[in-house]
């Protein structure tokens, strides 16, 4: 009577079991995915930052490069201005607006 009644329950206590063992084993197929993806997270992170450094050093050397050419060319212009190969016109123009300034 009671004895098969044990041997069953000890039968589904042991399926019970391979059932917790397989899903704690699922458990820690997952757990190891998600650690994966976290390092490969981590790693575009990496890259990702390391472009970003790699983008604003370029953009503060072309902003560099930039400044310099600018300093350049109104150089250039106040050299210009100042020389005698300066149009006429424009130069006659900026000495009478002067002038105008100065009598106003």
């Amino acid at each position: 009577g009671d004895r098969p009644k044990l041997t069953e329950g000890i039968g589904g206590l042991l399926g019970v079991r391979q059932k917790l063992f397989e899903v704690i084993r699922g458990l820690l197929g997952v757990r190891w995915e998600l650690t994966e993806g976290d390092q490969e997270l981590a790693g575009d992170t990496l890259g990702v930052h390391q472009k970003m450094t790699e983008t604003h050093r370029e953009f503060v050397g072309g902003y560099w490069d930039l400044g310099m050419s600018l300093d350049t060319l109104v150089k250039l212009i106040v050299i210009v201005w100042h020389s005698e190969e300066w149009p006429t016109p424009l130069r006659e123009r900026h000495h009478e607006d002067k002038q105008v300034k100065k009598n106003a």
